[in-house]
């Protein structure tokens, strides 16, 4: 499968209600938008290409795909909910850290 493909899979699954407009009220109301999933980056483009909504951060797995676009049947896992190194919990509390690191330098 060619990540256009994919890319048009993703693109006809909804967001949930009112997400699109509580994302934008959070970042119109000068707060940092990011997002720790154990799901897959994927997402991250469809929020930006469908919705023009890009986050301060995100973190997720990702598909890999080889030079041509075509599915490897690989997956680089960053987020998962039981992997100590890798728990989204944990990550969740680094990124915080980081953010609050920058912040403070400001």
């Amino acid at each position: 499968m060619k990540i256009s493909d994919l890319e048009e899979i993703v693109d006809r699954i909804p967001p949930r209600d009112g997400t699109i407009e509580t994302l934008k009220f959070f970042r119109d109301s000068g707060l940092k938008v990011s997002c720790v999933s154990s799901g897959f980056d994927i997402w991250k483009s469809v929020f930006q290409r469908k919705f023009g909504f890009e986050f301060d951060d995100f973190l997720a797995n990702h598909i890999v795909f080889d030079s041509a676009g075509v599915l490897t049947g690989e997956i680089d896992v960053n987020v998962t909910d039981d992997t100590p190194q890798k728990n989204k919990a944990e990550k969740l509390k680094k990124l915080c850290k980081s953010i609050k690191s920058k912040l403070r330098k400001l």
